[in-house]
């Protein structure tokens, strides 16, 4: 645990072969959690994961499991989650993912649960655990796509369930999630004038207002479908009186200020589709 001696061990991992580096490991056993809550400490148990076979980390991985959100959670136990997702086989994280999957939007809204949840859409080796992360974001997008940490979990999700590895079998997740972005087909009374105060506020309106939220419409632009693009203009176009959304710094309106996100997703828009 202190700064020198985990080093020192750190590089004994690195260079010892398999059977000095099971020797090491032994020595580390019964204290796998105090050493992960270690400023230092935790680059050992990292180290001991990248440099080891997944079936000699077993006790590191029975140990997180215990604790699978407290770690994910944890300032330095979310580097070490983060470690076993990048290096151990899937059946042989069951247990330790079925955990984290429980506590999605928990960890989402997390300084450091985030990291987790957007390490299991980058390392996701089965479909159906990003597609369970896609139901709780759907079904919280304006809470997630609001929030300073949570926001990069849903630009994740866009970005996977568009060209990661499984996007082919996540076509339907993907359109059911840019469903709950631009809003249902009746929240276009509210962007063809209709009285606000008697209109819902499509969602991708909500998120053009917010600082966090006009990068996860930079992500879906990026991403989208064409029709999904246009029908986004449509709904951003129209979102005030004036036929755009406001653009001024100090009003905190849609456009964010000179150069700023806001201003980015009109431009990309506008660049597209012209004026309405």
């Amino acid at each position: 645990k202190k700064m020198h001696g985990c080093r020192v061990v750190q590089k004994a991992f690195q260079v010892s072969p398999p059977d000095v580096q099971l020797q090491l490991a032994e020595g580390l056993r019964r204290g796998v959690v105090d050493c992960v809550k270690s400023m230092h400490g935790n680059h050992v148990i990292q180290k001991c994961i990248e440099q080891m076979p997944p079936d000699a980390i077993s006790f590191i991985v029975e140990a997180m499991e215990e604790r699978a959100e407290a770690m994910s959670a944890h300032v330095y136990g979310c580097r070490v989650v983060q470690r076993l997702l990048e290096h151990c086989a899937p059946g042989q994280l069951e247990r330790l993912v079925d955990r984290i999957l429980s506590a999605v939007l928990k960890l989402s809204l997390d300084t450091y649960g985030n990291y987790v949840i957007r390490q299991l859409l980058d390392n996701g080796r089965q479909p159906e655990h990003t597609q369970r992360i896609l139901a709780v974001v759907r079904e919280n997008l304006l809470q997630l796509g609001r929030d300073r940490c949570a926001s990069n979990v849903v630009e994740k999700c866009i970005v996977a369930a568009s060209v990661g590895e499984h996007a082919p079998q996540l076509a339907e997740e993907k359109r059911l999630l840019m469903h709950a972005l631009l809003g249902n087909a009746a929240d276009d009374h509210h962007c063809d004038g209709a009285d606000p105060g008697r209109a819902r506020q499509p969602p991708c309106v909500a998120l053009m207002e917010d600082r966090f939220g006009r990068y996860v419409l930079l992500s879906a632009i990026k991403h989208g479908r064409p029709d999904d693009r246009l029908l986004l203009w449509r709904r951003l176009s129209h979102s005030s009186p004036a036929g755009g959304p406001s653009s001024s710094p100090k009003s905190g309106g849609a456009g964010g200020g000179r150069g700023g996100p806001g201003t980015a997703v009109l431009a990309a828009l506008q660049r597209e589709f012209g004026a309405l």
